[in-house]
Formats: C-alpha cells, sequence, structure tokens
C-alpha cells in the first residue's frame, strides 16, 4: 500500500491575493478615467447580409402572452430541454434579446441602441451560436448573428460531440447539450473595449455578456424553454471552435431548448 500522502499543489488559480491584485488592477480611478466619448457611427455603413435573414414574427405563443413579474417568478436554470424551440420562435428570441430597438443622437453622433446596456454603446460583444432541429439547413452548424443587418452568417459544421467538449459539465457526463436547440457564446472585443476602458474593460465585458444573458433567459423563459447559462467553459478550445482572433475572449455560454 502506498503510505505517500497527497500534497496540494501550490497554484496562483487558487491564490486569494492575486485575484485581489487582479481587482485592484482593473479599478476605475481618476487617474485612469475615460474620455467621455462615444464611438462614431457611420449610418451609411452597411454590412452585407449573412447566410441567413431573420425576422420577427409578432405573438406566436399557444397561450396568453405572460406580463414581466409573471415571466420573473416563472424564469429558473434548468437543463430540462425537450426540442421544444421552432425557426419563428428562435428568430423572435434572438431579435427581442439583442437587435437594435432605437437609435438617438448624442454629441453630434448617432448612437444605435439596444435592448442591454454597453460601455460607452460600443457593443463589444458579439453572439455566436451552435443550432440543431431547427431545419436541415441550420442542422449542427455554428453562426455569428450580425446586428447590423439582422442575420446570420455560417461560420461552420460541428457535431454535438463537438460541442459537449466545450464545457466540464457535458464533457465529463454530468449533463448534455443532445435535446438543447441552441448553444450560445457570448464573444467580447476586448480590444475595442481597451481602446477606451484599459484595464476595466476586463470587467465591463463581462458585465454587457450578463445583461445579454439575461435577456435571454426572458424571452426564452415567455416561450416555456429551458435554458441554462455557464460559465464552466474551456476558453482555448471555444476559441478554436468558434475560429477567433487573439482580441476575441468568449465570456459566457448558454443553452436552451
Amino acid at each position: 500500500m502506498n503510505s505517500k500522502k497527497w500534497k496540494k499543489i501550490s497554484s496562483s488559480f487558487r491564490d486569494w491575493n492575486s485575484i485581489k491584485e487582479f481587482h485592484a488592477g482593473s479599478m476605475h480611478l481618476i487617474s485612469n478615467l475615460s474620455a467621455n466619448g462615444i464611438k462614431s457611427v457611420d449610418p451609411e455603413i452597411k454590412d452585407k447580409v449573412g447566410d441567413i435573414k431573420l425576422k420577427r414574427f409578432g405573438d406566436i405563443q399557444n397561450n396568453k402572452s405572460l406580463l414581466l413579474n409573471e415571466i420573473l417568478l416563472k424564469r429558473r436554470t434548468s437543463w430540462n430541454f425537450k426540442f421544444n424551440l421552432d425557426y419563428k420562435k428562435f428568430s423572435n428570441i434572438l431579435l427581442d434579446s439583442f437587435a437594435q430597438t432605437d437609435s438617438i443622437i448624442f454629441k453630434g453622433q448617432k448612437v444605435n441602441l439596444r435592448a442591454y446596456p454597453s460601455a460607452g454603446a460600443l457593443y463589444s460583444v458579439d453572439v455566436y451560436i451552435w443550432t440543431q432541429h431547427l431545419g436541415s439547413n441550420m442542422e449542427q452548424k455554428i453562426w455569428k448573428l450580425q446586428l447590423s443587418n439582422n442575420s446570420l452568417i455560417f461560420i461552420k459544421k460541428a457535431a454535438l460531440a463537438e460541442i459537449e467538449e466545450l464545457t466540464s459539465t457535458t464533457k465529463f457526463n454530468v449533463q448534455t447539450f443532445k435535446k438543447a436547440n441552441v448553444v450560445f457564446f457570448f464573444v467580447s472585443n476586448l480590444k475595442l473595449l481597451f481602446k477606451k476602458y484599459g484595464r476595466l474593460a476586463y470587467r465591463l465585458a463581462f458585465l454587457e455578456s450578463g445583461h445579454m444573458c439575461e435577456n435571454l433567459y426572458l424571452n426564452s423563459t415567455k416561450y416555456d424553454l429551458s435554458m441554462v447559462a455557464l460559465g464552466g467553459f474551456y476558453d482555448h478550445l471555444v476559441e478554436d471552435t468558434l475560429k477567433l482572433t487573439d482580441d476575441q475572449i468568449c465570456t459566457y455560454m448558454a443553452a436552451i431548448g
């Protein structure tokens, strides 16, 4: 019998002081105050429409519409996916959660507004999605949501097994995406934020992703869908799977169905 005792390995991952130092290093101070400006928006810039054009389908609920307080009371995290999502609900959820809702003129610049707050109105977080059981043309594929014209850009095909490898919960068979219709990846362009906010950008990227994910929770609840948000993903595997650049980081994941 081996009598050697297990020893704890020293690691900065478990070092309480290291996270306090990181927090202090990303504080918003008078000495590093960002300029009170906004990104210039050129209304004439038009991205090419993606491979699938999204649209709103009106009220398509089978039962009476829920009031906001009813949705908040009903909102839960659940892995009980049931393939309960069709394309019309899917399109509505994407647009109601993330799309432009208005625009204003601020200090002579046009600023497009969405249904969630974003530092400096930069909207640095992009949404990537993996889909299945939403139609043959969307089966087990990864897309990028392009909100300049409400369309989906095809990135690559990806089997369920590849997506299951990306989170510790699914990799080790604690839970599964087998009956989820959509897996979401919230991806921040950190360099875009860093130019204005410096190290504070790291905090802001996660805050924006959280606001977006809560919109997704509320709209999924509206359609009686199960949803789970995930922070336990493997960064490098996600970056490779989504073909991200060095400027991009995945801040959050979610799944609905």
